[in-house]
C-alpha cells in the first residue's frame, strides 16, 4: 500500500497500491479486497466494496493508472515535443479506450449497482471523454515526465474484478495503436456540462 486516507462520505477510504507489472497489479488488488474484507470481518464490521453503497454520497471507484513501456524500458507515452508530453503512441492508446468503452463497460461495471455509481456530478464518467488531468473524463491523462507519464482509466468501480477491469483497460488501448485510432478533442472544464458531439455515452 503505497497510501490509504479518507476520501468523500462516511466509511470511504482510499487505498493507493504501488505499481506493478499489470498480471502483478491485478494480484496485489485482489490479495487487498481480500485482507480487507477478512480484517474488517474480525472487528465485526463490513468492507462492502459496492460500487455506490448511498445515493447521497459519491460511489467508490477502483480507478487503474497505467503507463506502458517498450522492451527498452523506455516510456512509449511520453513525447517531450508533443503538447503535455503525449506521443502519438498515447493518443492511439487513449483512442482505442475510448472507442472500445462501451463496448467493453461490462467488464469494469459488473453489477446492476455498478451503474448507480455512472452518474453527472459524481466523479464518475458518463461519456467515453478523455481531457488532461480532468476528473471529471473517464481517461485522465496525468502529464510527467518519462517514468510517470500515465493514463488514469476511471471507469470501474471498487466491485470491479482487477483482473477483467484491467484487461479491459489494456487491451482496448493496445488495439488503438494497433488500428491507430485518433481519439476526440480532449475535453477542458467540466465534462458533465460539455456537448461532447459524436462521444460514445455510458450505459
Amino acid at each position: 500500500i503505497e497510501g490509504l486516507h479518507t476520501e468523500i462520505g462516511p466509511g470511504v477510504l482510499e487505498a493507493a497500491l504501488q505499481q506493478a507489472p499489470i498480471l502483478e497489479a491485478a494480484d496485489r488488488a485482489i490479495l487487498f479486497k481480500s485482507v480487507v474484507k477478512t480484517l474488517a470481518q474480525k472487528r465485526g464490521w463490513t468492507a462492502c466494496f459496492m460500487a455506490k453503497w448511498t445515493v447521497l454520497n459519491q460511489g467508490q471507484s477502483g480507478h487503474i493508472h497505467l503507463s506502458l513501456a517498450d522492451l527498452d524500458g523506455q516510456s512509449v507515452f511520453y513525447d517531450e515535443k508533443n503538447d503535455n508530453n503525449i506521443s502519438k503512441t498515447m493518443l492511439n492508446f487513449i483512442g482505442g479506450q475510448q472507442l472500445a468503452m462501451p463496448d467493453f463497460l461490462a467488464l469494469s461495471a459488473p453489477f446492476i449497482n455498478s451503474y448507480a455509481r455512472l452518474v453527472p456530478g459524481h466523479w464518475a464518467p458518463t461519456k467515453a471523454t478523455w481531457g488532461i488531468d480532468n476528473r471529471t473524463c473517464a481517461i485522465r491523462v496525468i502529464e510527467g515526465n518519462p517514468k510517470s507519464q500515465r493514463i488514469e482509466y476511471r471507469i470501474p468501480g471498487a466491485d470491479a474484478n482487477p483482473y477483467l477491469a484491467m484487461s479491459a483497460a489494456l487491451a482496448s488501448g493496445l488495439w488503438g495503436i494497433e488500428q491507430k485510432i485518433k481519439p476526440s478533442a480532449a475535453i477542458t472544464g467540466n465534462a458533465y456540462e460539455s456537448s461532447c458531439a459524436n462521444i460514445p455515452s455510458l450505459a
